[in-house]
């Protein structure tokens, strides 16, 4: 088998696996309409409007942590003590 036709082979399934949405779409036509430069600038936006909705999405759940960690603090320290201590026969005697 030839190492080019494994190339091609590659990248056509490539291209036929990968899902063409909205956005995919825009760019596709952008490209055909104005030039191969248009279409990768709209490819390049997408892709950096993606990374900022991430930056956000991450820094988001980074401050609910945050905030997470400073409230269990305090429950977890309340629940310690007041649940009483576990022998051997607290723990089987619900089960006799």
């Amino acid at each position: 088998m030839s190492v080019l036709l494994f190339g091609k082979g590659l990248l056509l399934g490539l291209a036929i696996a990968a899902p063409v949405g909205p956005i995919g779409a825009l760019c596709i036509s952008r490209t055909l309409t104005r030039g191969f430069w248009a279409g990768v600038a709209g490819g390049l936006g997408t892709a950096l409007a993606d990374a900022a909705y991430a930056m956000l999405a991450a820094v988001g759940f980074a401050a609910f942590a945050a905030v997470l960690s400073v409230i269990a603090t305090p429950l977890k320290k309340n629940h310690q003590a007041s649940e009483p201590r576990k022998t051997p026969e607290t723990t089987i005697a619900p089960f006799i």
